[in-house]
């Protein structure tokens, strides 16, 4: 079953130019793919000049990604809007603007920064699990902490007591066999990024 989705960029004058993609649109594929592989606007318009696509890889080998022109020798096949609130069409939306990509689902026109939509879905997939293990943790300490909003405002105390609870948290998911360092040290990059920066 296909995942349809568009890929797109936005001109200096406003205009849309975007390909269509048949395969894995969803933001756990394409999406990030797009973020990992696709990360220059000059990278963006090189894929974009392929045309329609089969599906997206991390390079545009044919290999990794099939183009419906270069590869099976049909017409080259490229979008092209007035404005972004043009683009629709697929069931995923994905817009490279001011130096980084947006995703618009179908029918909703509200660009959204891609690496957000990708980290909220994280977190509904892998976090619950682990903030059930360090929930106990979180309940010792003064909810204060989880209102910082900036390094440089934060009293040193508040820093101190934040670090402590990263630590606890650390010291109790490396006794839980059912998550690898990786996920550990990946569910405390996210911890700090979210209450710290």
């Amino acid at each position: 079953m296909s995942t349809r989705s568009t890929i797109n960029i936005k001109n200096e004058d406003g205009t849309v130019d975007g390909i269509y993609c048949h395969y894995d649109g969803f933001p756990d594929n394409n999406g990030k793919m797009l973020l990992q592989h696709y990360d220059t606007e000059e990278k963006v318009r090189e894929l974009i000049n392929l045309g329609d696509i089969s599906f997206l890889g991390p390079t545009l080998n044919q290999n990794d990604t099939k183009s419906y022109h270069r590869d099976d020798g049909d017409p080259i096949e490229i979008s092209m809007y007035a404005n972004e609130d043009s683009v629709d069409g697929a069931d995923y939306n994905y817009l490279w603007k001011d130096g980084m990509w947006w995703m618009s689902e179908w029918a909703q026109n509200k660009w959204i920064p891609l690496d957000q939509i990708i980290m909220e879905a994280k977190s509904e997939k892998f976090y619950p699990q682990i903030n059930e293990e360090v929930k106990e943790i979180h309940e010792e300490y003064s909810p204060e902490w989880f209102y910082i909003q900036a390094e440089d405002a934060v009293p040193t105390r508040m820093k101190k007591a934040f670090r402590d609870v990263v630590h606890d948290i650390q010291i109790t998911l490396q006794r839980e066999e059912s998550f690898t360092e990786l996920q550990i040290e990946d569910y405390l990059k996210h911890l700090i990024e979210e209450f710290v920066t």
